[in-house]
């Protein structure tokens, strides 16, 4: 049985509340836990200890440092070691300056072709912007003139003239027919058709 104190208990509680009614709860497999948790799927064997797994771990790396020497393989010459020259302080100071300046110069090249090509991109997405911006603005107007417009059509009721303004500003493509017909009677036969193609 797992033993700690009744207040350590309750400040695990405050946490977990669903624990609450394991105080003092008998569990049988404590000890072999294994009987609960360890079974692999796979053969239906006990899995191994964590001891285990260290033990045969250790007598794997073992075999492998023991079989290592007797490779047989040719193994390759050591390598010369090559005297480094001691050049001056003053001119391994000089030698830097000159790869930070060409490293800078060749990034400051290449930022600016980079920037240029952002540019170009960043004013096809203004002027694209500045056109939606501009056929919004568009559609506004016309929606304020729209019910004007529609009242001066002879032949049309107030209701009918609300419903119309309703169905315009529903469909915009059907607004942009209307706002472009060149007189009155090409408006009234857009209007309309449009009620009849709407009409319950």
């Amino acid at each position: 049985m797992i033993q700690y104190e009744k207040q350590a208990f309750d400040d695990f509680v405050k946490n977990h509340p669903k624990a609450g009614g394991l105080w003092r709860t008998p569990f049988p497999y404590l000890e072999n836990l294994d009987h609960v948790f360890g079974v692999d799927r796979a053969n239906g064997i006990a899995s191994e200890l964590p001891e285990d797994s260290i033990n045969n771990l250790e007598e794997i790396v073992n075999l492998a440092n023991d079989n290592s020497d007797d490779d047989g393989l040719p193994q390759p010459p050591a390598a010369k070691k090559i005297k480094k020259e001691k050049t001056p302080k003053s001119a391994e100071k000089k030698k830097s300056p000159q790869i930070l300046d060409l490293t800078s110069n060749q990034m400051a090249t290449e930022f600016t072709g980079f920037m240029k090509g952002i540019s170009s991109h960043l004013e096809t997405i203004a002027n694209a912007m500045s056109s939606t911006q501009n056929r919004e603005i568009e559609v506004v107007e016309q929606k304020k003139r729209l019910l004007s417009e529609i009242n001066s059509l002879p032949c049309m009721t107030k209701a009918e003239a609300i419903r119309v303004a309703c169905l315009f500003t529903s469909n915009p493509s059907q607004m942009d027919v209307f706002f472009s017909s060149p007189n009155d009677d090409w408006k009234k036969e857009v209007v309309f058709d449009l009620i009849h193609r709407n009409d319950p």
